[in-house]
């Protein structure tokens, strides 16, 4: 029999790294001063990416050394595989849920192992590891103020595909195939004309739409690219969507910050969240004290007395939709 080695049954696993749970931790500490920012930034030398999440090593041994398949699953029937691949004793893989249980075995033509399961830790956000780009998270996993949960695996913000940094093949396998990304929404003005499809697929629907970052996010020059991009949101075929501008920084933060607002995501989060685009391989700084983002959000503290109901009254004043910003949260958010 095939004897599995690890991760060893029962196990409880990070998928975060430790860079990435130190910025989680102390990244204001950091961007106000009190830690070195330059020597934490020079630790991207040995993640290379630092927001590509931790790996997770499997090791078995086999007779004669044979090719093996390795199964993982979140169903212990295996009725569902996340990931199939072919290897003698070892495997890394990538893009595993927060708190979710995984189930995982290896065969080859003369033998079988037995299952073992582990869980991975609770704890948000989940970055993600696209072949290519950089800056990839899942929206989902928060508990909101509400007491309700963000589905994982619906919506992803990140960089881009196609220009400064180039999807490769395994990437695209990746996002097409083990995440069945429906929808690029590409908010990059600068992309109409020049992005003519998707770079995951073909198949995928391209959504261009020049959004406006900042000052401009909350002026009615932005108002109607905003009304469409809610009424994608509001149908659930749409899903799962990745959307994005160049660095995943700037557009896409606005965006992201309007999205977990109305799924009811705590001030602190909304503003972290923003923050954590400094695990990138671009090597951004951003901070919620930045001008340009701090007037922005200044602007919209005026229009409510929490995060979900300024930013609901701020995109019903754009012209959306109240039905869609509530399909949103029914699409998105999820009993605990």
């Amino acid at each position: 029999m095939i004897e599995l080695k690890g991760p060893k049954n029962g196990a409880c696993i990070s998928v975060q790294t430790s860079m990435q749970r130190d910025f989680i931790a102390n990244g204001r500490r950091y961007l106000e001063g009190e830690l070195d920012l330059q020597s934490f930034r020079f630790q991207t030398t040995n993640y290379n990416d630092p927001s590509r999440p931790a790996k997770i090593v499997f090791e078995w041994s086999a007779k004669d050394g044979l090719s093996s398949t390795i199964e993982i699953s979140k169903d212990s029937d295996f009725s569902n595989v996340f990931i199939k691949a072919v290897a003698c004793n070892r495997f890394e893989g990538y893009n595993f849920e927060s708190g979710a249980t995984y189930y995982w075995r290896v065969k080859n033509a003369r033998e079988e192992s037995d299952v073992f399961s582990f869980r991975t830790q609770d704890a948000s956000p989940r970055f993600l590891y696209f072949d290519g780009t950089t800056n990839v998270r899942d929206i989902g996993g928060y508990t909101t103020s509400e007491g309700k949960r963000i589905k994982q695996g619906l919506l992803f913000r990140g960089a881009e595909l196609d220009c400064h940094v180039v999807l490769s093949e395994n990437g695209k396998r990746t996002m097409r195939d083990v995440f069945g990304i429906k929808t690029d929404l590409d908010l990059r003005g600068e992309a109409i004309g020049f992005t003519l499809e998707s770079p995951v697929g073909k198949d995928v629907k391209l959504f261009q739409v020049p959004l406006r970052a900042y000052e401009e996010y909350i002026k009615e020059v932005n108002f109607e690219y905003l009304v469409k991009i809610f009424e994608l949101l509001s149908h659930k075929e749409n899903y799962p969507v990745y959307f994005h501008c160049w660095g995943g920084a700037d557009r896409t933060g606005c965006l992201a910050f309007t999205i977990e607002a109305i799924l009811g995501l705590c001030e602190e989060k909304l503003m972290q969240n923003f923050e954590l685009t400094c695990l990138s391989s671009f090597g951004n700084v951003k901070n919620r004290d930045d001008e340009d983002f701090s007037a922005m959000v200044k602007s919209l503290r005026g229009k409510g007395g929490n995060w979900r109901e300024r930013m609901t009254n701020f995109l019903t004043e754009c012209g959306v939709c109240a039905d869609n910003i509530e399909k949103v949260r029914e699409i998105m958010l999820e009993e605990i």
